[in-house]
């Protein structure tokens, strides 16, 4: 991965997922970064973050189509069925 030595927040992202820093160079007068980053590691190392992520984007998207629902005066696919979205338990429970 790559970024400008002026973008500080996409450095210090490949950073926190212990990037290593291959070389820099000259590209049309700007000064880029090359990062690598081992995918698999970082996986492993992060999985809590990652799972957490995840968990957060699936509440969003529940909480914007239960929004849109109300709005449009539809009711959810899934009426009278409980969810449970917490991180991994994908279980369905009456």
């Amino acid at each position: 991965m790559d970024c400008s030595k002026n973008n500080i927040a996409s450095a210090k992202t490949m950073l926190h997922f212990d990037a290593q820093l291959e070389k820099e160079y000259l590209d049309d007068g700007e000064i880029i970064q090359d990062y690598i980053i081992d995918v698999n590691q970082a996986i492993l190392k992060h999985k809590d973050e990652f799972v957490n992520l995840i968990a957060n984007d699936l509440l969003i998207k529940n909480i914007k189509l239960l929004t849109f629902n109300k709005l449009t005066c539809q009711q959810p696919a899934w009426r009278g069925q409980r969810f449970f979205r917490a991180a991994g338990n994908t279980q369905t429970g009456r």
